[in-house]
């Protein structure tokens, strides 16, 4: 019995102690069983450990398949009619891994939507023709092409959703007429195949991937079969069938017999095992507390099982039922016996040990809690690598001898690299003078602006001017497209003046007014993406950008008036020679 600081601290315990089995006491893997009190906190983490420590294993627990591929294409193109073909449906189908499509296709349809500001069926149906500055270069045919392609791909949802009367059979038919089309049930077997050819341990996705078309057709005809030709709504069959694919589970297949079985204790049925190990056997876990806020209590429980009706058992029973699984689970092995519990949660919230170990005890008047640090050991590479980590935190502080290490050293492979990162420090340099003639010439010219922005941030000057790193175009209206405007019809007011030869300072107010109304509509015209004008509220927008340049204009008219200066320059670059 072993109290640990926490459940990483037990899986670390018991992932030696396995490996001490195996090797020094000639036990086999499928000897040995490992048993979780909770396995929602221990299963990732275990099962993450036994692979760095190479430890075969079966998982008894069955796969849900909420978070599969192929269910995420079919949310997918359903959420694409359900939104009105919104950019962030369409995007999340066209990636989805169940189609094979060219990824630079999807890059480009990616960046030509957030361009040009489509959002809807109409805009995606419409012949794609123009091509922004930032998307020059691109084929635009071949992009109509795929695009088209993905709408005849969505045609038969789109024409059931069009209906009137809306049916589970008409949704499955339709849902049925794209995954034939698409090939999805020869993409789900050729995909487990893949699986587990690059990875004979990754049988699980496998599996998944072998199982869940056929499931995810059964859930669909069954829908049918009981809805029938019931009107539904969209969002009606949208949580029926989520909630239906929440409650499909497949189940694992032992791959190979060799190997230990991970399970818990109501679930995991075992026979030969010579050595269990129990984990998490904490209060509210073993036995686990029962759900109280049910309908019904356990007195009209009991009431309506004297009547002859079949309920779930009542906490009391409960409680007996687990201690039944308990004895059973705790007599099966043969000849060792391994029980942990953990001080604290891995948040660090304390915990107590179960009354079970009390009970276990008064059996075993000799039995004594163990500490964690007791069970220190060197078994594995991936141990060796985890104690060389250890010996160099420990040298750095002061805190250990140069033994341990130099022993560890020559064993794990890539210790020089271990060793070079603990030892590692940051020295900042700047780039040399030949990188930086490379990217950024040998003559440097700019803008207050540009030198405003490398102060405030080189690294961010580099990456926009030496790396040439700019954000994707994205048509919106945005706080920084009403500053670009006022400061572009600013610029343009000062220009025209200049061109037309009058002085801001000698225009009246109409002539001043009529000139940056004038330069207002230039700008407009010179919007790439239509922003300015797309929807009623731009062109607010636009209006109230209008009276603030009006404004703007009014007083720099008035310190122009008062003072000496004369414009010189509206953008003047500098110029750094001999970089």
């Amino acid at each position: 019995m072993v109290r640990a600081t926490n459940p990483m601290s037990e899986i670390r315990v018991i992932t030696g102690e396995i490996l001490r089995l195996v090797k020094e006491e000639g036990y086999r893997f499928c000897e040995i069983a490992v048993i979780m009190g909770d396995m929602n906190v221990y299963k990732e983490d275990l099962m993450q450990r036994l692979d760095n420590c190479e430890i075969p294993y079966y998982m008894d627990d069955n796969i849900s398949i909420s978070d599969n591929p192929l269910v995420d294409f079919l949310r997918a193109a359903l959420n694409v009619i359900a939104e009105g073909y919104s950019y962030e449906s369409v995007m999340h189908y066209v990636r989805s891994c169940m189609v094979e499509r060219p990824k630079k296709l999807i890059w480009m349809m990616d960046n030509y939507m957030l361009s040009r500001g489509i959002k809807s069926y109409k805009a995606m149906e419409k012949q794609w023709d123009y091509v922004p500055r930032s998307l020059k270069g691109i084929n635009i045919e071949e992009l109509n092409a795929f695009k088209d392609s993905i709408l005849e791909e969505l045609l038969p949802l789109k024409k059931v959703f069009s209906e009137e009367e809306l049916t589970a059979n008409k949704i499955s038919a339709a849902i049925f007429a794209i995954f034939e089309k698409l090939g999805i049930e020869e993409r789900c077997v050729e995909m487990a195949k893949g699986f587990q050819e690059a990875d004979a341990k990754d049988l699980q996705r496998a599996r998944g991937f072998e199982a869940v078309y056929d499931k995810v057709m059964d859930l669909l005809e069954q829908m049918g079969e009981l809805l029938g030709d019931e009107k539904l709504k969209r969002k009606e069959f949208l949580e029926l069938l989520n909630a239906g694919i929440a409650q499909v589970k497949v189940g694992m297949i032992p791959a190979a017999i060799d190997r230990i079985i991970l399970g818990d204790l109501t679930r995991t049925r075992l026979s030969h095992i010579r050595a269990i190990f129990f984990l998490g056997i904490n209060e509210g876990s073993v036995p686990a507390s029962k759900d109280r806020g049910t309908v019904l209590n356990d007195r009209e429980k009991q009431m309506l099982k004297d009547w002859g009706v079949a309920l779930s058992p009542t906490i009391k029973e409960d409680v007996f039922i687990q201690r039944f699984y308990l004895y059973l689970m705790l007599t099966k092995q043969s000849h060792y016996l391994f029980l942990t519990y953990a001080g604290a949660s891995n948040d660090g919230k304390a915990l107590r040990p179960s009354g079970i170990l009390h009970l276990v005890q008064e059996l075993f008047l000799h039995l004594e809690v163990e500490e964690d640090s007791q069970y220190q050991s060197i078994r594995c590479s991936y141990e060796a690598r985890e104690a060389l980590i250890e010996s160099l935190r420990q040298i750095q502080n002061g805190e250990k001898s140069l033994n341990l290490f130099q022993t560890l050293y020559h064993y794990v492979e890539e210790s020089k690299s271990l060793v070079d990162a603990a030892t590692y420090v940051y020295r900042e340099k700047g780039l040399s003078r030949e990188v930086a003639q490379e990217l950024f010439g040998r003559q440097l010219s700019g803008s207050v602006t540009r030198i405003e922005e490398y102060i405030n941030c080189p690294y961010a000057h580099f990456l926009k001017y030496g790396l040439e790193l700019s954000p994707r175009d994205i048509r919106r209206f945005a706080a920084v497209d009403i500053g670009n405007l006022v400061h572009e019809v600013m610029e343009k007011v000062f220009a025209l003046a200049r061109k037309k030869r009058i002085r801001i300072q000698d225009m009246e107010d109409g002539v001043r007014d009529a000139l940056v109304e004038e330069c207002v509509q230039a700008a407009k015209l010179d919007d790439e993406y239509g922003i300015y004008s797309d929807s009623a509220k731009s062109s607010y927008q636009v209006e109230r950008i209008l009276a603030l340049a009006k404004r703007s204009m009014w007083v720099l008219q008035q310190q122009l008036r008062r003072g000496k200066f004369e414009p010189y320059a509206l953008n003047k670059s500098l110029m750094v020679f001999n970089l």
